[in-house]
Protein backbone atom coordinates (compact mmCIF):
# COMPACT_ATOMS: atom_id res chain seq x y z
CA UNK A 1 0.00 0.00 0.00
CA UNK A 2 2.77 2.47 0.93
CA UNK A 3 4.81 1.61 -2.17
CA UNK A 4 1.84 2.42 -4.42
CA UNK A 5 1.71 6.02 -3.15
CA UNK A 6 3.43 8.78 -5.08
CA UNK A 7 6.31 10.76 -3.59
CA UNK A 8 3.95 13.73 -3.31
CA UNK A 9 1.47 11.73 -1.19
CA UNK A 10 4.14 10.33 1.12
CA UNK A 11 5.81 13.71 1.63
CA UNK A 12 2.45 15.26 2.46
CA UNK A 13 1.89 12.62 5.12
CA UNK A 14 5.29 13.37 6.63
CA UNK A 15 4.62 17.11 6.72
CA UNK A 16 1.18 16.83 8.31
CA UNK A 17 1.55 13.67 10.45
CA UNK A 18 5.27 12.85 10.73
CA UNK A 19 4.27 9.39 9.53
CA UNK A 20 4.14 7.62 6.18
CA UNK A 21 1.41 5.25 7.36
CA UNK A 22 -2.28 6.26 7.09
CA UNK A 23 -2.52 6.66 10.84
CA UNK A 24 -1.66 9.30 13.41
CA UNK A 25 -0.56 8.55 16.97
CA UNK A 26 -0.98 11.22 19.63
CA UNK A 27 2.49 11.85 21.02
CA UNK A 28 5.67 10.53 19.42
CA UNK A 29 4.82 7.95 16.73
CA UNK A 30 8.22 6.28 17.12
CA UNK A 31 7.13 5.07 20.56
CA UNK A 32 4.33 3.03 19.02
CA UNK A 33 5.83 1.88 15.72
CA UNK A 34 9.57 1.38 15.44
CA UNK A 35 9.44 0.84 11.68
CA UNK A 36 8.16 4.37 11.13
CA UNK A 37 11.69 5.75 11.46
CA UNK A 38 13.06 3.67 8.61
CA UNK A 39 10.03 4.45 6.42
CA UNK A 40 10.48 8.16 7.07
CA UNK A 41 14.17 8.03 6.18
CA UNK A 42 13.39 6.11 2.98
CA UNK A 43 10.98 8.83 1.83
CA UNK A 44 13.46 11.57 2.75
CA UNK A 45 16.11 9.77 0.69
CA UNK A 46 13.73 9.91 -2.28
CA UNK A 47 13.28 13.62 -1.61
CA UNK A 48 17.05 14.05 -1.86
CA UNK A 49 17.10 12.04 -5.09
CA UNK A 50 14.47 14.50 -6.36
CA UNK A 51 16.92 17.30 -5.41
CA UNK A 52 14.44 18.55 -2.77
CA UNK A 53 12.19 20.14 -5.41
CA UNK A 54 8.95 18.40 -4.44
CA UNK A 55 9.61 18.63 -0.69
CA UNK A 56 10.34 22.36 -0.70
CA UNK A 57 7.33 23.02 -2.92
CA UNK A 58 5.01 21.17 -0.51
CA UNK A 59 6.52 22.82 2.57
CA UNK A 60 6.05 26.26 1.00
CA UNK A 61 2.41 25.49 0.17
CA UNK A 62 1.71 24.10 3.64
CA UNK A 63 3.30 27.07 5.39
CA UNK A 64 1.46 29.55 3.15
CA UNK A 65 -1.86 27.90 3.99
CA UNK A 66 -1.17 27.88 7.70
CA UNK A 67 -2.79 25.34 9.97
CA UNK A 68 0.04 22.80 9.98
CA UNK A 69 -0.74 20.66 13.05
CA UNK A 70 2.82 20.81 14.41
CA UNK A 71 5.45 23.23 13.07
CA UNK A 72 8.34 21.36 14.78
CA UNK A 73 7.75 18.44 12.39
CA UNK A 74 9.03 20.56 9.49
CA UNK A 75 12.29 21.36 11.28
CA UNK A 76 12.71 17.74 12.36
CA UNK A 77 12.43 16.59 8.73
CA UNK A 78 14.95 19.22 7.60
CA UNK A 79 17.32 18.14 10.39
CA UNK A 80 17.06 14.49 9.28
CA UNK A 81 17.86 15.54 5.71
CA UNK A 82 20.96 17.38 6.93
CA UNK A 83 22.24 14.21 8.63
CA UNK A 84 21.88 12.13 5.46
CA UNK A 85 25.42 11.18 4.33
CA UNK A 86 24.33 11.30 0.68
CA UNK A 87 23.23 14.94 0.85
CA UNK A 88 25.55 17.10 -1.27
CA UNK A 89 27.13 20.33 -0.05
CA UNK A 90 24.77 22.31 -2.28
CA UNK A 91 21.73 20.48 -0.92
CA UNK A 92 22.84 21.08 2.68
CA UNK A 93 23.27 24.78 1.96
CA UNK A 94 19.76 24.94 0.50
CA UNK A 95 18.34 23.04 3.48
CA UNK A 96 19.93 25.53 5.88
CA UNK A 97 18.61 28.40 3.78
CA UNK A 98 15.12 26.88 4.04
CA UNK A 99 15.49 26.54 7.84
CA UNK A 100 16.41 30.22 8.11
CA UNK A 101 13.55 31.20 5.80
CA UNK A 102 10.95 29.26 7.81
CA UNK A 103 12.19 30.20 11.29
CA UNK A 104 9.73 32.76 12.64
CA UNK A 105 11.38 32.85 16.05
CA UNK A 106 14.27 31.50 18.10
CA UNK A 107 12.27 28.42 19.12
CA UNK A 108 11.99 27.27 15.49
CA UNK A 109 15.72 27.59 14.83
CA UNK A 110 16.82 26.12 18.14
CA UNK A 111 14.37 23.25 17.61
CA UNK A 112 16.15 22.45 14.35
CA UNK A 113 19.55 22.54 16.09
CA UNK A 114 18.22 20.25 18.82
CA UNK A 115 16.87 17.68 16.31
CA UNK A 116 20.09 17.80 14.29
CA UNK A 117 22.45 17.32 17.24
CA UNK A 118 20.36 14.46 18.65
CA UNK A 119 20.72 12.67 15.32
CA UNK A 120 24.47 13.34 15.30
CA UNK A 121 25.34 12.65 18.94
CA UNK A 122 28.89 13.62 19.88
CA UNK A 123 29.61 15.49 16.62
CA UNK A 124 30.60 19.13 16.28
CA UNK A 125 28.55 21.45 14.13
CA UNK A 126 29.62 20.89 10.50
CA UNK A 127 30.50 23.79 8.22
CA UNK A 128 27.05 23.95 6.59
CA UNK A 129 25.23 24.20 9.94
CA UNK A 130 27.81 26.61 11.39
CA UNK A 131 27.31 28.90 8.39
CA UNK A 132 23.58 28.81 9.03
CA UNK A 133 24.10 29.73 12.68
CA UNK A 134 26.29 32.67 11.67
CA UNK A 135 23.62 33.87 9.22
CA UNK A 136 20.98 33.48 11.95
CA UNK A 137 22.86 35.83 14.27
CA UNK A 138 23.96 38.08 11.41
CA UNK A 139 20.30 38.81 10.63
CA UNK A 140 19.64 40.05 14.17
CA UNK A 141 20.30 43.57 15.36
CA UNK A 142 21.79 44.09 18.86
CA UNK A 143 18.46 44.96 20.46
CA UNK A 144 16.74 41.87 18.99
CA UNK A 145 19.51 39.63 20.29
CA UNK A 146 19.36 41.26 23.73
CA UNK A 147 15.61 40.67 23.87
CA UNK A 148 16.07 37.04 22.78
CA UNK A 149 18.59 36.43 25.57
CA UNK A 150 16.41 38.22 28.10
CA UNK A 151 13.33 36.22 27.08
CA UNK A 152 14.87 32.80 27.69
CA UNK A 153 18.26 31.61 28.86
CA UNK A 154 17.89 28.21 27.18
CA UNK A 155 15.69 27.01 24.32
CA UNK A 156 15.31 23.29 23.58
CA UNK A 157 18.32 22.65 25.82
CA UNK A 158 20.57 25.12 23.96
CA UNK A 159 21.73 28.58 24.97
CA UNK A 160 22.86 31.45 22.74
CA UNK A 161 26.28 31.12 24.35
CA UNK A 162 26.53 27.49 23.19
CA UNK A 163 25.76 28.31 19.56
CA UNK A 164 27.92 31.42 19.40
CA UNK A 165 30.95 29.50 20.69
CA UNK A 166 30.44 26.33 18.61
CA UNK A 167 29.80 28.20 15.35
CA UNK A 168 32.51 30.82 16.02
CA UNK A 169 30.07 33.66 15.39
CA UNK A 170 31.74 37.06 15.06
CA UNK A 171 29.99 40.36 15.89
CA UNK A 172 29.34 42.68 12.96
CA UNK A 173 29.30 45.96 14.90
CA UNK A 174 30.67 47.47 18.13
CA UNK A 175 27.18 47.35 19.62
CA UNK A 176 26.80 43.66 18.76
CA UNK A 177 30.31 43.06 20.13
CA UNK A 178 29.18 44.39 23.51
CA UNK A 179 26.20 42.02 23.53
CA UNK A 180 28.40 39.04 22.54
CA UNK A 181 30.92 39.90 25.22
CA UNK A 182 28.20 40.00 27.87
CA UNK A 183 26.74 36.68 26.67
CA UNK A 184 30.12 34.95 26.88
CA UNK A 185 31.56 36.56 30.04
CA UNK A 186 28.59 38.14 31.86
CA UNK A 187 30.75 41.25 32.25
CA UNK A 188 30.37 44.84 31.05
CA UNK A 189 33.18 46.62 29.21
CA UNK A 190 34.69 49.37 31.34
CA UNK A 191 34.53 51.80 28.42
CA UNK A 192 30.99 50.81 27.33
CA UNK A 193 29.16 53.58 25.47
CA UNK A 194 25.70 54.89 26.35
CA UNK A 195 24.20 52.99 23.38
CA UNK A 196 25.81 49.73 24.53
CA UNK A 197 24.58 50.20 28.10
CA UNK A 198 21.06 50.90 26.82
CA UNK A 199 20.95 47.61 24.89
CA UNK A 200 22.48 45.62 27.74
CA UNK A 201 19.95 47.15 30.12
CA UNK A 202 17.35 44.79 28.60
CA UNK A 203 19.37 41.74 29.69
CA UNK A 204 20.22 43.24 33.07
CA UNK A 205 16.55 43.96 33.72
CA UNK A 206 15.66 40.31 33.04
CA UNK A 207 18.39 39.19 35.45
CA UNK A 208 17.08 41.63 38.04
CA UNK A 209 13.58 40.14 37.74
CA UNK A 210 14.90 36.59 38.04
CA UNK A 211 16.57 37.51 41.36
CA UNK A 212 13.73 39.69 42.65
CA UNK A 213 11.98 38.52 45.84
CA UNK A 214 9.79 41.59 46.46
CA UNK A 215 6.28 41.24 44.93
CA UNK A 216 5.80 45.01 44.52
CA UNK A 217 9.13 45.43 42.72
CA UNK A 218 8.45 42.38 40.53
CA UNK A 219 5.01 43.73 39.56
CA UNK A 220 6.56 47.04 38.47
CA UNK A 221 9.23 45.26 36.42
CA UNK A 222 6.59 43.10 34.74
CA UNK A 223 4.44 46.10 33.81
CA UNK A 224 7.36 48.02 32.31
CA UNK A 225 8.92 45.15 30.33
CA UNK A 226 8.08 42.23 28.06
CA UNK A 227 9.00 39.62 30.67
CA UNK A 228 6.61 37.00 31.92
CA UNK A 229 6.05 34.08 34.28
CA UNK A 230 9.25 32.17 33.47
CA UNK A 231 11.34 35.07 34.81
CA UNK A 232 9.81 34.97 38.31
CA UNK A 233 11.15 33.38 41.47
CA UNK A 234 8.86 30.50 42.58
CA UNK A 235 8.26 32.28 45.89
CA UNK A 236 6.47 35.13 44.06
CA UNK A 237 3.73 32.93 42.59
CA UNK A 238 1.72 33.30 45.79
CA UNK A 239 1.36 37.06 45.33
CA UNK A 240 -1.92 38.42 43.96
CA UNK A 241 -0.12 41.62 42.95
CA UNK A 242 2.32 39.66 40.79
CA UNK A 243 -0.43 37.61 39.12
CA UNK A 244 -2.37 40.76 38.23
CA UNK A 245 0.70 41.94 36.33
CA UNK A 246 1.77 38.64 34.81
CA UNK A 247 -1.61 37.45 33.48
CA UNK A 248 -1.68 40.32 30.99
CA UNK A 249 1.58 38.99 29.50
CA UNK A 250 0.29 35.45 28.92
CA UNK A 251 -1.37 33.91 25.88
CA UNK A 252 -4.79 32.27 26.12
CA UNK A 253 -3.15 28.84 26.03
CA UNK A 254 -0.86 29.72 28.93
CA UNK A 255 -3.75 31.05 31.03
CA UNK A 256 -5.73 27.85 30.39
CA UNK A 257 -2.82 25.75 31.64
CA UNK A 258 -2.57 27.80 34.85
CA UNK A 259 -6.22 27.66 35.94
CA UNK A 260 -5.73 24.70 38.28
CA UNK A 261 -2.69 26.35 39.86
CA UNK A 262 -4.62 29.59 40.38
CA UNK A 263 -7.43 27.63 42.01
CA UNK A 264 -5.03 25.91 44.39
CA UNK A 265 -3.67 29.35 45.32
CA UNK A 266 -7.28 30.38 46.10
CA UNK A 267 -7.26 33.09 43.42
CA UNK A 268 -10.35 31.91 41.51
CA UNK A 269 -13.00 32.78 44.08
CA UNK A 270 -15.91 34.82 42.64
CA UNK A 271 -14.87 37.97 44.52
CA UNK A 272 -11.19 37.76 43.54
CA UNK A 273 -9.72 40.44 41.26
CA UNK A 274 -7.64 37.76 39.55
CA UNK A 275 -10.78 35.74 38.88
CA UNK A 276 -12.38 38.76 37.20
CA UNK A 277 -9.22 39.37 35.14
CA UNK A 278 -9.08 35.72 34.03
CA UNK A 279 -12.72 35.86 32.90
CA UNK A 280 -12.07 39.10 31.02
CA UNK A 281 -9.02 37.65 29.22
CA UNK A 282 -10.68 34.34 28.33
CA UNK A 283 -13.78 35.99 26.89
CA UNK A 284 -12.05 38.72 24.88
CA UNK A 285 -12.86 37.87 21.21
CA UNK A 286 -9.82 39.68 19.77
CA UNK A 287 -7.44 38.06 22.25
CA UNK A 288 -8.84 34.55 21.64
CA UNK A 289 -8.64 35.03 17.87
CA UNK A 290 -5.07 36.33 18.04
CA UNK A 291 -3.95 33.38 20.19
CA UNK A 292 -5.20 30.84 17.63
CA UNK A 293 -6.27 28.56 20.48
CA UNK A 294 -8.17 25.46 19.35
CA UNK A 295 -11.59 24.89 20.98
CA UNK A 296 -10.56 21.40 22.08
CA UNK A 297 -7.59 22.89 23.96
CA UNK A 298 -10.16 24.90 25.89
CA UNK A 299 -12.36 21.84 26.42
CA UNK A 300 -9.46 19.76 27.73
CA UNK A 301 -8.48 22.39 30.30
CA UNK A 302 -12.13 22.92 31.25
CA UNK A 303 -12.48 19.23 32.11
CA UNK A 304 -9.13 19.30 33.92
CA UNK A 305 -10.35 22.15 36.11
CA UNK A 306 -13.75 20.57 36.76
CA UNK A 307 -12.22 17.22 37.75
CA UNK A 308 -9.48 18.71 39.93
CA UNK A 309 -6.58 17.59 37.74
CA UNK A 310 -5.61 14.53 35.76
CA UNK A 311 -5.15 11.06 37.29
CA UNK A 312 -1.69 10.00 38.43
CA UNK A 313 0.42 8.03 35.94
CA UNK A 314 0.31 4.30 36.88
CA UNK A 315 4.08 4.06 36.35
CA UNK A 316 4.62 6.85 38.88
CA UNK A 317 2.40 5.02 41.37
CA UNK A 318 4.42 1.84 40.89
CA UNK A 319 7.65 3.79 41.44
CA UNK A 320 6.32 5.45 44.60
CA UNK A 321 5.10 2.13 45.95
CA UNK A 322 8.10 -0.07 45.15
CA UNK A 323 11.05 2.33 45.24
CA UNK A 324 9.91 5.10 47.57
CA UNK A 325 7.93 2.66 49.79
CA UNK A 326 5.02 5.05 50.30
CA UNK A 327 2.26 3.84 52.58
CA UNK A 328 -1.16 2.90 51.22
CA UNK A 329 -2.67 5.96 52.90
CA UNK A 330 -0.22 8.35 51.20
CA UNK A 331 -0.72 6.62 47.85
CA UNK A 332 -4.47 7.02 48.22
CA UNK A 333 -4.07 10.74 48.93
CA UNK A 334 -1.93 11.16 45.80
CA UNK A 335 -4.53 9.42 43.64
CA UNK A 336 -7.49 11.39 44.97
CA UNK A 337 -8.74 14.29 42.86
CA UNK A 338 -11.58 16.42 44.15
CA UNK A 339 -14.07 17.99 41.71
CA UNK A 340 -13.75 21.77 41.67
CA UNK A 341 -16.78 24.04 41.88
CA UNK A 342 -16.01 27.22 39.89
CA UNK A 343 -19.20 27.95 37.93
CA UNK A 344 -18.11 31.49 37.01
CA UNK A 345 -14.81 30.24 35.50
CA UNK A 346 -16.50 27.27 33.79
CA UNK A 347 -19.02 29.65 32.23
CA UNK A 348 -16.15 31.80 30.92
CA UNK A 349 -14.45 28.69 29.51
CA UNK A 350 -17.58 27.69 27.59
CA UNK A 351 -17.67 31.22 26.16
CA UNK A 352 -13.98 30.84 25.25
CA UNK A 353 -14.79 27.47 23.63
CA UNK A 354 -17.40 29.11 21.39
CA UNK A 355 -15.04 31.97 20.49
CA UNK A 356 -12.20 29.55 19.71
CA UNK A 357 -14.37 27.76 17.13
CA UNK A 358 -13.78 30.80 14.91
CA UNK A 359 -10.08 29.79 14.83
CA UNK A 360 -10.95 26.53 13.03
CA UNK A 361 -10.82 26.82 9.25
CA UNK A 362 -13.93 25.18 7.75
CA UNK A 363 -13.54 22.59 5.01
CA UNK A 364 -17.08 23.22 3.65
CA UNK A 365 -17.59 19.45 3.43
CA UNK A 366 -20.62 17.37 4.43
CA UNK A 367 -19.97 15.28 7.55
CA UNK A 368 -21.53 12.22 9.14
CA UNK A 369 -20.20 11.70 12.68
CA UNK A 370 -20.96 8.24 14.07
CA UNK A 371 -20.22 7.40 17.71
CA UNK A 372 -20.02 4.03 19.41
CA UNK A 373 -21.59 4.69 22.83
CA UNK A 374 -19.78 2.67 25.51
CA UNK A 375 -21.65 0.69 28.19
CA UNK A 376 -21.93 2.27 31.62
CA UNK A 377 -18.62 1.89 33.46
CA UNK A 378 -16.53 1.43 30.30
CA UNK A 379 -16.14 5.09 29.35
CA UNK A 380 -12.33 5.17 29.57
CA UNK A 381 -9.97 8.16 29.53
CA UNK A 382 -8.29 9.18 26.27
CA UNK A 383 -4.64 8.70 25.40
CA UNK A 384 -3.15 12.20 25.27
CA UNK A 385 -5.98 13.81 27.28
CA UNK A 386 -6.23 12.02 30.60
CA UNK A 387 -9.00 14.28 31.92
CA UNK A 388 -11.31 13.67 28.94
CA UNK A 389 -13.31 10.47 28.58
CA UNK A 390 -13.86 8.69 25.29
CA UNK A 391 -17.48 9.85 24.98
CA UNK A 392 -16.63 13.43 25.98
CA UNK A 393 -13.97 13.54 23.25
CA UNK A 394 -16.38 12.26 20.60
CA UNK A 395 -19.15 14.69 21.53
CA UNK A 396 -16.78 17.68 21.84
CA UNK A 397 -15.36 16.99 18.37
CA UNK A 398 -18.88 16.74 16.94
CA UNK A 399 -19.86 19.99 18.70
CA UNK A 400 -16.92 21.83 17.11
CA UNK A 401 -17.87 20.54 13.66
CA UNK A 402 -21.47 21.69 14.19
CA UNK A 403 -20.24 25.20 14.95
CA UNK A 404 -17.79 25.34 12.03
CA UNK A 405 -19.16 23.28 9.14
CA UNK A 406 -22.42 23.97 7.26
CA UNK A 407 -23.70 20.36 7.22
CA UNK A 408 -23.01 17.91 10.05
CA UNK A 409 -25.15 14.83 10.81
CA UNK A 410 -24.68 13.04 14.13
CA UNK A 411 -25.53 9.37 14.71
CA UNK A 412 -24.71 6.44 16.99
CA UNK A 413 -24.04 2.79 16.16
CA UNK A 414 -27.01 0.51 16.80
CA UNK A 415 -27.76 -3.21 16.84
CA UNK A 416 -28.33 -5.09 13.60
CA UNK A 417 -25.73 -2.97 11.82
CA UNK A 418 -27.81 0.19 11.77
CA UNK A 419 -27.42 3.82 12.81
CA UNK A 420 -29.63 6.03 14.97
CA UNK A 421 -29.64 9.74 14.22
CA UNK A 422 -29.22 12.23 17.07
CA UNK A 423 -31.31 15.25 16.19
CA UNK A 424 -30.30 18.49 17.92
CA UNK A 425 -30.61 22.20 17.31
CA UNK A 426 -27.41 23.93 16.23
CA UNK A 427 -25.34 25.01 17.98
CA UNK A 428 -26.23 22.63 20.80
CA UNK A 429 -24.42 23.10 24.15
CA UNK A 430 -21.81 20.37 24.61
CA UNK A 431 -23.26 19.19 27.93
CA UNK A 432 -26.75 18.85 26.42
CA UNK A 433 -25.35 17.01 23.40
CA UNK A 434 -23.39 14.72 25.72
CA UNK A 435 -26.56 13.82 27.66
CA UNK A 436 -28.47 13.02 24.48
CA UNK A 437 -25.72 10.81 23.05
CA UNK A 438 -25.08 9.02 26.38
CA UNK A 439 -28.79 8.20 26.67
CA UNK A 440 -28.72 6.08 23.48
CA UNK A 441 -27.89 2.39 23.38
CA UNK A 442 -25.02 1.16 21.26
CA UNK A 443 -23.93 -2.38 20.51
CA UNK A 444 -20.48 -2.31 18.98
CA UNK A 445 -19.22 -0.51 15.90
CA UNK A 446 -19.12 -1.71 12.32
CA UNK A 447 -17.37 0.70 9.98
CA UNK A 448 -18.92 -0.65 6.74
CA UNK A 449 -22.37 0.05 8.23
CA UNK A 450 -21.79 3.80 7.79
CA UNK A 451 -21.52 3.37 4.03
CA UNK A 452 -24.40 0.90 3.66
CA UNK A 453 -26.68 3.11 5.78
CA UNK A 454 -25.73 6.27 3.87
CA UNK A 455 -26.30 4.48 0.56
CA UNK A 456 -29.72 3.20 1.64
CA UNK A 457 -30.79 6.65 2.85
CA UNK A 458 -29.20 8.47 -0.11
CA UNK A 459 -27.15 10.63 2.25
CA UNK A 460 -24.48 12.60 0.40
CA UNK A 461 -21.45 12.63 2.70
CA UNK A 462 -17.94 13.87 1.94
CA UNK A 463 -16.32 12.87 5.25
CA UNK A 464 -17.38 10.02 7.54
CA UNK A 465 -16.05 10.39 11.10
CA UNK A 466 -16.19 7.32 13.36
CA UNK A 467 -15.44 7.20 17.07
CA UNK A 468 -14.85 3.63 18.22
CA UNK A 469 -13.50 2.11 21.43
CA UNK A 470 -11.46 -0.69 19.89
CA UNK A 471 -9.36 -0.95 16.78
CA UNK A 472 -11.47 -2.14 13.81
CA UNK A 473 -8.54 -4.32 12.78
CA UNK A 474 -9.18 -6.47 15.87
CA UNK A 475 -12.74 -7.10 14.72
CA UNK A 476 -11.50 -8.10 11.27
CA UNK A 477 -12.90 -5.21 9.23
CA UNK A 478 -9.53 -4.01 8.01
CA UNK A 479 -8.43 -7.56 7.14
CA UNK A 480 -11.59 -8.33 5.15
CA UNK A 481 -12.73 -6.58 1.98
CA UNK A 482 -15.88 -5.33 3.78
CA UNK A 483 -14.64 -1.79 4.48
CA UNK A 484 -13.03 -1.25 1.06
CA UNK A 485 -15.99 -2.73 -0.80
CA UNK A 486 -18.57 -0.76 1.17
CA UNK A 487 -16.65 2.47 0.65
CA UNK A 488 -16.23 1.84 -3.09
CA UNK A 489 -19.89 0.88 -3.47
CA UNK A 490 -20.96 4.09 -1.75
CA UNK A 491 -18.62 6.25 -3.85
CA UNK A 492 -19.98 4.65 -7.02
CA UNK A 493 -23.66 4.73 -6.04
CA UNK A 494 -23.57 8.37 -4.91
CA UNK A 495 -21.00 9.52 -7.51
CA UNK A 496 -18.71 10.80 -4.73
CA UNK A 497 -15.25 9.40 -5.61
CA UNK A 498 -13.47 11.62 -3.07
CA UNK A 499 -15.43 10.53 0.00
CA UNK A 500 -13.15 9.95 3.00
CA UNK A 501 -13.34 8.30 6.40
CA UNK A 502 -11.65 9.33 9.66
CA UNK A 503 -11.56 6.74 12.45
CA UNK A 504 -10.81 7.98 15.97
CA UNK A 505 -9.70 5.36 18.51
CA UNK A 506 -9.13 7.65 21.53
CA UNK A 507 -8.48 4.97 24.16
CA UNK A 508 -6.28 2.49 22.27
CA UNK A 509 -2.99 2.52 20.44
CA UNK A 510 -2.47 -0.85 18.70
CA UNK A 511 1.05 -1.78 17.70
CA UNK A 512 0.45 -3.57 14.41
CA UNK A 513 0.28 -1.69 11.12
CA UNK A 514 -2.78 -1.07 8.96
CA UNK A 515 -1.27 -1.61 5.53
CA UNK A 516 -4.49 -2.87 3.93
CA UNK A 517 -6.57 0.20 4.73
CA UNK A 518 -7.80 2.27 1.75
CA UNK A 519 -5.83 5.47 1.14
CA UNK A 520 -8.91 7.58 1.82
CA UNK A 521 -9.16 6.29 5.40
CA UNK A 522 -7.22 7.92 8.24
CA UNK A 523 -6.94 6.31 11.68
CA UNK A 524 -6.16 8.45 14.73
CA UNK A 525 -4.97 6.79 17.97
CA UNK A 526 -5.53 8.91 21.07
CA UNK A 527 -7.15 12.32 21.28
CA UNK A 528 -5.98 15.92 21.66
CA UNK A 529 -6.24 19.18 19.73
CA UNK A 530 -3.28 18.21 17.50
CA UNK A 531 -5.11 15.03 16.46
CA UNK A 532 -8.16 17.13 15.62
CA UNK A 533 -6.04 19.48 13.51
CA UNK A 534 -4.67 16.46 11.62
CA UNK A 535 -8.24 15.26 10.99
CA UNK A 536 -9.24 18.70 9.72
CA UNK A 537 -6.24 18.84 7.35
CA UNK A 538 -7.16 15.39 6.03
CA UNK A 539 -10.77 16.50 5.48
CA UNK A 540 -9.54 19.60 3.59
CA UNK A 541 -7.51 17.35 1.24
CA UNK A 542 -4.16 18.72 2.45
CA UNK A 543 -2.93 15.11 2.43
CA UNK A 544 -4.38 11.68 1.65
Amino acid sequence: MIASLSLDQRLRRLIYMNSVMPEFHVGDPDIYQVHLSSLRLTVLQEALDDDLKQLFLLINKAMAKGGIPRRPIIFQLLALLMTNPEATADQKNRIMAKVLELSDNDKDFFGFICCYTRSRAGCKLPTSVAKGVRKFYGAKNPEELARSIAASERICGWSHKDLIKLAHVKPNSPLMSAVFNYILTRKLDEDATEAQLEVLRIIKQAEQLRRCVDPAEAAILLKTSEFSLEHLMPSLTGSEQVWNAVLLKLSTQQILGLLLKLHKLNFLTPASLISCLVIQLLTDPERVEKSGVHPLEVFKQLRRLEKGGKPVDPKLLTYLKTTKKLSEENLRKIQETQPIDCPHIVSALWRCFDLACANVTPSHKRYLVVIEVPPVGENRLCIGSKTVTYLEAAVAFAAVLQRVEPQVTLAVHQKADSLQLVRVKKPCPVEELLRQVAATNSAGASLPTCFTWATAHRERVDVFVNFVQKSPRRSGHSRSPALSESMLNYQTAMNLPNTKMIVFIPVESPLEGWDKTPTKVLTIMGFDHIACKVAQCFARDDFS
